[in-house]
């Protein structure tokens, strides 16, 4: 729960890999992008979200 606040609407980017070691680099600049990220679920008890190991999780949240 958020401390008792409304969420009505989220949006997520993820920043991830498969491969743990994976990197960009100037010949390869796009191996590791930003995606959309919509593993979770809004509800009157707050947002639920189980995040994949070694991930980087931006959440924009819409209060009211």
């Amino acid at each position: 729960q958020l401390n008792q606040l409304s969420v009505s609407s989220a949006q997520g980017l993820i920043l991830r890999h498969d491969k743990l070691q994976a990197a960009n680099t100037f010949d390869q600049p796009h191996t590791v992008v930003p995606q959309t990220f919509g593993e979770f679920k809004l509800s009157k008890a707050g947002l639920a979200t189980s995040l994949p190991p070694a991930s980087l999780v931006r959440m924009v949240l819409q209060l009211g």
